[in-house]
């Protein structure tokens, strides 16, 4: 049986680290690696080079400010779904 560790003043900052490690790396590890992979496909080597980073988080999330209006004028629905 693991032994538990209990939390305390004195190791509080080591967990802290730790759980956030876990959280941000280790837990996403298998899944950020699939990313990447696909992502390097599109605009791996040199072409990555040619881009700044506010580009490339562009490329990934998209725009943080769209017209919601211009774009429920310009949707289509289909699969039985309307506005």
């Amino acid at each position: 049986m693991a032994r538990l560790n209990i939390v305390t003043a004195a190791n509080r900052a080591e967990y802290v680290q730790l759980y956030v490690d876990y959280v941000l790396d280790t837990s996403v590890r298998a899944q950020f690696a699939a990313f990447r992979g696909g992502f390097e496909l599109v605009v791996g080597g040199p072409a990555l080079g040619l881009f700044r980073a506010d580009e490339i988080e562009l490329l990934v999330c998209g725009a943080h400010d769209f017209n919601i209006h211009d774009l429920a004028t310009t949707a289509t629905y289909d699969g039985g779904f309307a506005a």
